[in-house]
């Protein structure tokens, strides 16, 4: 979930080897795309979520998941990716505290981005490598 075109373009082309990508433009369809996949049999495995998001940052587009897996039960719940420009370390500790699983600070590397994965699914990166 970016407001960039081309961030959110090349980060589909780095996940999609992983699996099926949805985006989000902002932080109220990044609301109402969880909504939509929570409730149905395929949840959000991980969410790529950029902090300076239009009609709602994304601070407040976590702090609602988190709340949504927990009213809803949900589980497990999703890896919550944080991917933004901001490097302040008390923003990071911020979005750790508020739930985020994995922090990245943009620009963003193939590299990176495969390792903090590999840190996020262990197990799923064992069953592909082997």
């Amino acid at each position: 979930m970016d407001d960039s075109p081309i961030i959110r373009t090349l980060l589909g082309r780095l996940l999609s080897e992983y699996g099926d990508c949805d985006q989000a433009r902002d932080g109220q369809e990044a609301i109402l795309s969880f909504n939509h996949v929570a409730t149905g049999q395929q949840p959000y495995d991980l969410i790529c979520l950029d902090l300076n998001l239009p009609r709602m940052d994304g601070m407040a587009v976590l702090k609602n998941i988190r709340a949504q897996e927990l009213e809803q039960k949900l589980a497990p719940r999703a890896k919550v990716l944080i991917i933004s420009a901001e490097d302040d370390s008390s923003v990071v500790r911020s979005a750790i505290q508020l739930g985020a699983d994995g922090y990245l600070v943009k620009p963003i590397t193939k590299e990176a981005l495969a390792d903090r994965i590999a840190n996020l699914f262990p197990e799923r990166v064992a069953r592909r490598n082997s």
